[in-house]
This record gives structure tokens, sequence and C-alpha cells, in this order.
């Protein structure tokens, strides 16, 4: 979600941006017939660009979810495997801990923001999701 409001204000920046250029155009422009079409130009422009940027935040926030999903079974994977291994040290035990533990609560929070309105961005994969448990 963060990203899509980054794209919303990247995208408004930029739509200011060419409002001011386009403004600066059509207010030096002698003929009212090109000053009214180059104004035109410049609100399809500006609506354009913020669109856009909108549409280029979401698709980005989707691949980075996806591969957080991709990251986090691999993660996991890595966790549960290395735990069964019995040359660990007490110490690489407790950072496996801690390392799962953080990755638990990411996931518990994709899982609650992908149940909410604002949580459309997030494949519902998600939910399928385990937590890392130690045996």
């Amino acid at each position: 979600m963060e990203n899509l409001v980054l794209g919303l204000m990247v995208g408004i920046l930029l739509a200011v941006l060419i409002f001011v250029i386009g403004y600066s155009i059509f207010t030096n422009t002698y003929s009212e017939k090109a000053e009214k079409r180059v104004e035109r130009i410049t609100y399809v422009l500006c609506f354009l660009t913020v669109c856009l940027s909108v549409i280029i935040s979401a698709s980005c926030t989707v691949n980075l979810n996806k591969r957080w999903e991709m990251e986090y079974e691999v993660q996991k994977t890595l966790i549960e495997d290395s735990v069964e291994n019995a040359n660990l040290t007490g110490f690489e035990r407790v950072e496996l801990v801690k390392q799962a533990n953080e990755l638990n609560a990411e996931l518990v929070g994709k899982q609650f923001d992908c149940q909410r309105w604002y949580g459309f961005l997030i494949p519902d994969s998600v939910l399928e999701l385990e937590p890392i448990a130690f045996k």
C-alpha cells in the first residue's frame, strides 16, 4: 500500500511539473484558439501522468509481494532444515529462532493486510502460507 501512495505522490508531482510547463507555454501563446488547445492537452497529460504512475506503482507492488512470498518459502525451508542440524551451537539456534520470529511477524502482517480492503495488491496465496514452526 505504501508503494501505491508513493506512486500517487510521484504522479501528482510530475503532473504539477507538466502543468507548470504547459501553463508557461499557453500563457505565451498569442492565439486564443491555440491557447485553449494547449491548455486541454496539458490537462490530459497531467491526468495521464497521474494514472500511469499509479498503475506502475501498483504493478511494482504486486511484483514485490510475489517476490516476498517466494523468498519467504525459501527462508522457511532453510530455517526448518537448519534447526534439525545437530552441529548448531546454542547461539546459532537462537539466531534462527529470532529470524523465524521476524519472518512470522511479517507473515502475520501481510495476511492481515490481505484481508483488509486495502490489501487488494497482495496475492491471496499469502493467506495459504504457514508460519515457521520448530519440531
